[in-house]
């Protein structure tokens, strides 16, 4: 025959028990900080991402704007002048789509036609 032992609640079982419990809670919230810096890390990363690439795009949209407005210059002599070429690796070329209300560059003749 066996014989049964009780040991009450506040027992060294329950201290066990409430050590593991603190030891898991104490876990979970280094866990949940370190979870909420990689999200603070992505979302930074995100917006300097977007940002950089919204100047990126009114730089080049300002530089394709001069480049169509400087057109053919009339010389005194009554003949045109033709358009300078731009720099090689420029931007050379803008293909603007309304209905999406997107437009996009290239720097290749090409594409272009």
């Amino acid at each position: 025959m066996r014989s049964l032992h009780l040991e009450p609640a506040d027992g060294p079982g329950s201290e066990s028990a409430d050590v593991t419990r603190r030891r898991r809670r104490h876990a979970r919230r280094w866990l949940e900080r370190l979870l909420f810096l990689i999200a603070a890390g992505c979302l930074g990363y995100y917006l300097y991402v977007y940002g950089e690439a919204r100047l990126y795009r009114s730089f080049e949209e300002r530089q394709i704007d001069s480049i169509l407005a400087s057109g053919a210059l009339p010389p005194a002599s009554g003949r045109t002048v033709p358009r300078p070429l731009p720099a090689e690796g420029s931007t050379n070329g803008r293909i603007e789509i309304p209905r999406l209300g997107t437009c996009g560059w290239s720097t290749q003749p090409a594409i272009l036609r």
